[in-house]
């Protein structure tokens, strides 16, 4: 990756530069699947919340996983994907 590029990314795309949108998660008319790690307590405790605002959502915590949830558990993260599709 180039350094230049990767530094634009961290200066203008992270979760610090987006403005907060919590007041608008009521909005959202689709199925959500919210996902966190066991070991990732920022993440777990802010999904958490995030879920309680959306009406059709679904809220899972991954056993033995911190934050690289796709890297630490990946069949836990299929099984809960496919689960999710799946429903009906």
């Amino acid at each position: 990756h180039d350094p230049a590029d990767l530094a634009h990314a961290c200066r203008c795309l992270g979760q610090g530069r987006m403005d907060p949108l919590w007041d608008r998660l009521g909005e959202i008319e689709c199925p959500v699947l919210l996902m966190a790690g066991s070991h990732d307590r920022a993440y777990k405790e802010m999904l958490q919340d995030a879920a309680e605002l959306i009406t059709d959502s679904r809220f899972r915590v991954v056993p033995v996983s911190g934050h690289g949830i796709h890297r630490e558990q990946p069949a836990a993260l299929l099984e809960l994907l496919t689960d999710f599709l799946s429903e009906e």
